[in-house]
């Protein structure tokens, strides 16, 4: 089941790579979105789109880098914890408490609302 859902994947991002690219550059040439977060740039490892190397989103900040484990979005001192809860001792599958708000950095642009910022930047010049 795995292999199809990554089968279709690759598919939908070959079928659908110069829209990709297009995107990916308007990401690079905002001028005034530059970070997810305080700090955090926007690059090839913190991207809004999928690049080579990383094609599939963070489980938990939704930008496509290196996952959540070693999520740059997340303040560091949570990297290790259920992500969930967020506290240590435990891992989410086995997590009986309340589910809590990711621990984001200062700053933190859901993937969503950078979409529209940028979409809303490049109305007022073109």
């Amino acid at each position: 089941m795995m292999s199809n859902i990554s089968d279709r994947m690759v598919i939908i991002l070959e079928e659908n790579a110069e829209s990709i690219q297009l995107l990916t550059k308007c990401f690079q040439n905002s001028s005034q979105i530059k970070e997810s977060s305080r700090g955090n740039s926007l690059s090839s490892r913190n991207s809004c789109t999928p690049v080579p190397g990383y094609t599939t989103a963070c489980y938990v900040c939704r930008y496509y880098s290196d996952r959540m484990k070693i999520c740059s979005n997340i303040w560091p001192d949570y990297l290790n914890s259920c992500c969930k809860c967020w506290s240590t001792g435990h891992e989410a599958d086995t997590c009986v408490n309340p589910s809590r708000r990711p621990p984001f950095r200062d700053n933190f642009i859901e993937q969503d609302q950078m979409v529209k910022l940028i979409n809303d930047e490049s109305q007022v010049f073109s």
